[in-house]
């Protein structure tokens, strides 16, 4: 009976014993290996993180120097610009956060991995304030729409009709 509880500890207790050294019960073979496991993870991650980070940027920089004094003038679009660039944003944090977020390999001790959840969180606020942003100017938009009642659009409003008789 004693042998029996005695290999059942020793097979479990990589399950349900936290580790005592950094790597014991590794799967990987070494310490570089491990290492260099978590460094892949990492690029990997930093990579895909600089190319959100660059995507916002030269969509803000295009909005500043070339498109906001043509979107200043009709809300709609720009409501359209900034609900499209938020939902852009959205869908980098949440591939961010499903499919590139750094995982600590089987059997390796990996400290401060759980910083990395940071970027996404962020991502995640700034697409929905330029989301939000988006909204507000649709509902200025709207509010500028409502307040002419012509229904034939402003076209009609400098052309001169005639009528027949």
């Amino acid at each position: 009976m004693a042998q029996r509880v005695s290999t059942l500890i020793l097979k479990y207790s990589t399950v349900l014993l936290p580790s005592i050294g950094p790597f014991q019960g590794s799967t990987m073979s070494s310490v570089a290996e491990c290492k260099a496991a978590i460094n892949a993870e990492r690029q990997l991650y930093h990579f895909v993180v600089g190319g959100s980070i660059l995507f916002t940027t030269v969509s803000m920089i295009l909005y500043v120097f070339l498109l906001k004094d043509r979107l200043e003038g009709a809300p709609t679009l720009a409501a359209q610009f900034y609900i499209l660039l938020g939902v852009i944003k959205a869908v980098f944090a949440v591939f961010i956060w499903v499919w590139f977020l750094p995982k600590c390999p089987d059997g390796c001790d990996c400290e401060l991995m759980q910083l990395y959840v940071l970027y996404p969180i962020a991502a995640l606020l700034v697409a929905f304030r330029l989301m939000y942003a988006g909204r507000v100017k649709l509902q200025m938009s709207r509010r500028i729409g409502g307040e002419n009642d012509d229904k034939d659009g402003p076209i009609f409003d400098s052309v001169s009709t005639v009528e027949m008789s």
